[in-house]
């Protein structure tokens, strides 16, 4: 028997469509059925997308998937009919196929069971060349530690094609039926055997009561078996009978019929342990039907849910994680192939229409991949046999799994995920107020990010609306963020007291601010600058040479201190997390350490000034470089709202505001420049008394104090005033500055 003749008339489409009561549409189709189709919900989302091509194009060949999750596609057909003795083995991970060991013995319409040990049987089939293909009775074995295959101890008892494997509960394998010729004269097979994996060896167990090929098989609950339909001869009747196989005595029963007797259709597993038989053809000369058929194996009993989107047979049909059935390809009334999906769902025993495989194709093979989509490759196309691939990406509508309320502190960093599931992957928006300080980030994999520090005094109750959406349709969730923490201080003003970080190392607590243990014994000297963690509870001191040494809750993730850099450091900036930071250099040089990404940097800007200092954006994903000339340069998510270029020759500090929509660049000479949403609260231009060495804002961004290098301290807005601390240079060189909240 030859493989079914393609022909190169292009699928007809149904002829007319329209919506009856309920939205339910009524297809037409091109022989006459009328179809029951339920559409899904708005557009459809499933897709199919081209992966790599098999390197040989075949139709009618057998697949397994592996352990590892590879799928092995063995034997079939090629152009000429010939069978093929050739396999290869996909990669998910890589959507690549590649060879491995092949067939002892060319063949097509054989069988593939994975075995308990992880090699793959595979079973009988039809061998010889093109146009004289005749039944075999090898079975032969493919080893996934070696790629390679050898024959059983033992043959099948009798040759025969388009017969039907199972692995039983036990571990053997269940061959039966089958053609034993391609005379159009032949019965179908009733011998049935069994396959012991332990042994290698077939035998003989109780016949069917009726021989059939092109049949569904399917391992019930129970253990027992069920046959379902099939061809009778070549050329003779396609029956409605169905069978059981016990394998505890070894014998067949036949049980209530089907509604409608189908061959070469397409079955899968339910998880009521149910069996979906869909399509098939009704007579041998190929009449497809849009008909499915659910068996229970309680009653054993048979139903008919509603009727298909299309009618066909040699289509394949996958069980999808989350109880639907994809069902795709075959062979219309016509001969032609179809690019025609639909999905079935166990649910509500209903069909719903998908869009169209890139290619139609009949006689295809179809494997679930671990990541629940599903790989169909090779089979009968209108153009002949192909080895063209593609993959089904089914969709599911979004839904937020993150809690509905958190709790923030005021003052103090936070950060909290959002996550939603659904395919295609869910975008996730958000409407509404955040806290002050704090922003909503997506992260464009199905999750955001809320991230940062409400202002000091800022406490209640925040609600915004989140929501994730995909093809498949939009998900919202009503969040609640309670701020709680630190309430603003009675006379309106921040600070308790403060830090000085002398150029030797040593640092003077004044006021209220307490002495922080180091980390581990250090010996800081020629210090820059002093960066508090975002907690407030440490700090780091940067020396200018790259040493960094941490204090109290700061966690040291590197320095450049042993790089011997010819310039010296000027800047460190923690990120939002607290879990990394960045140093800069005065020849433009960034360096990541911990949590923090390298965005760019101004070192390879040929007539650059040197920098001054470096800021982050809220969110920690970019930041800007100051140079001592004004310059402002940003990178990543930061953006440019002005500069002093070239206006001054000594900018020492630079400082976003809490929405990052904003900046001051402030110069020694106590200048302040304010860009974006900065806000003016009073400067020190032509009032120093000693050079500026640092800048620092309050938790609100409502003021700001600065500080020479002298010790001398000036504050603006609702900053709190500290006491002239003038003459504190008899400790060494002030070298920078920092609040204690």
């Amino acid at each position: 028997m030859t493989a079914a003749k393609v022909t190169t008339t292009a699928p007809k489409r149904a002829l007319a469509r329209r919506l009856a009561a309920g939205g339910v549409a009524l297809v037409l189709s091109a022989t006459g059925t009328l179809a029951q189709v339920v559409p899904p919900a708005l557009a459809q989302t499933s897709t199919f997308h081209a992966t790599g091509s098999l390197s040989v194009a075949r139709a009618h060949a057998t697949s397994a998937v592996l352990r590892d999750g590879r799928v092995l596609v063995a034997g079939g057909q090629d152009t000429s009919g010939a069978p093929l003795a050739s396999v290869e083995v996909y990669n998910p991970a890589t959507a690549t196929w590649s060879q491995t060991g092949a067939l002892p013995l060319p063949v097509t319409q054989a069988t593939a069971t994975l075995l308990p040990d992880g090699s793959v049987l595979v079973a009988g089939g039809l061998t010889g060349g093109a146009g004289s293909l005749v039944p075999t009775n090898t079975s032969e074995t493919y080893n996934l530690a070696t790629g390679t295959w050898s024959f059983t101890r033992s043959p099948l008892l009798n040759a025969s094609y388009a017969g039907g494997a199972a692995m039983l509960l036990s571990g053997r394998v269940l061959y039966a039926g089958g053609l034993t010729s391609t005379s159009s004269t032949v019965a179908a097979s009733s011998t049935a055997q069994l396959f012991d994996p332990g042994t290698g060896s077939w035998a003989q167990t109780g016949s069917l009561p009726l021989g059939v090929a092109n049949f569904q098989m399917s391992v019930l609950p129970d253990g027992n078996v069920l046959v379902a339909g099939g061809d009778t001869a070549v050329l003779g009747n396609v029956t409605a009978a169905a069978e059981i196989y016990q394998p505890l005595i070894g014998a067949w029963t036949t049980i209530s019929p089907m509604p409608i007797g189908v061959a070469s259709a397409a079955g899968a597993q339910l998880p009521s342990g149910g069996v979906l038989v869909a399509g098939g053809k009704t007579s041998p000369t190929g009449q497809a039907t849009n008909i499915s058929q659910l068996f229970n194996p309680g009653t054993k009993s048979w139903s008919v849910p509603d009727l298909m989107p299309v009618a066909s047979y040699g289509a394949t049909a996958t069980f999808l994680p989350g109880g639907k059935v994809l069902f795709a390809g075959g062979l219309t009334s016509t001969g032609s192939p179809t690019p025609m999906a639909a999905a079935f769902d166990s649910s509500t025993n209903r069909w719903s229409a998908l869009p169209d495989m890139l290619m139609a194709r009949a006689f295809g093979t179809a494997a679930l991949l671990p990541n629940a989509n599903v790989l169909v490759a090779g089979g009968q196309t209108t153009g002949g046999v192909t080895g063209a691939s593609e993959v089904f990406a089914p969709g599911v509508a979004p839904a937020i799994t993150s809690a509905s309320s958190f709790s923030v502190v005021s003052g103090r960093y936070n950060s909290f995920t959002v996550t939603a599931t659904g395919s295609p992957t869910p975008v996730l928006t958000e409407y509404g107020a955040l806290p002050p300080g704090m922003t909503f980030l997506a992260n464009n994999d199905g999750t955001a990010t809320i991230l940062g520090t409400p202002r000091a005094g800022a406490s209640g109750s925040y609600q915004v609306t989140l929501t994730a959406t995909n093809a498949a349709g939009t998900a919202t969730q009503m969040l609640q963020l309670v701020v709680s923490g630190a309430s603003v201080p009675s006379n309106g003003t921040f600070g308790t007291g403060f830090w000085y970080a002398m150029s030797n190392g040593r640092v003077v607590p004044k006021g209220g601010a307490p002495a922080i243990s180091p980390k581990t014994p250090q010996h800081p000297a020629n210090i820059v600058k002093i960066i508090m963690t975002p907690s407030g509870r440490g700090y780091y001191l940067v020396s200018s040479h790259g040493g960094v040494f941490s204090y109290g809750d700061a966690t040291w993730y590197g320095s450049i201190a042993g790089r011997h850099l010819l310039t010296q450091t000027v800047g460190l900036a923690v990120t939002p997390s607290g879990r990394g930071y960045y140093l800069v250099t005065r020849a433009g040089n960034v360096f990541a350490f911990g949590d923090a990404r390298f965005r760019g940097s101004t070192a390879a800007r040929i007539g650059t000034p040197p920098l001054a200092g470096i800021g982050l954006t809220p969110d920690g994903r970019g930041y800007w470089l100051v140079t001592v000339r004004g310059n402002v340069f940003n990178f990543g998510n930061a953006r440019f709202y002005g500069s002093p270029a070239w206006k001054v020759t000594s900018a020492i500090a630079f400082a976003p505001t809490s929405s990052g929509k904003g900046y001051w660049v402030v110069t020694a000479t106590g200048k302040l420049f304010r860009y974006g949403d900065a806000a003016f609260h009073g400067s020190l231009a032509g009032e120093a008394p000693a050079p500026v060495t640092a800048f620092v804002l309050t938790p609100d961004g409502g003021g700001y104090w600065m500080a020479t290098t002298k010790g001398h301290v000036f504050n603006f807005g609702n900053a709190r005033y500290f006491a002239d601390q003038g003459g504190v240079q008899a400790l060494g060189n002030v070298a920078s500055f920092a609040v204690c909240y």
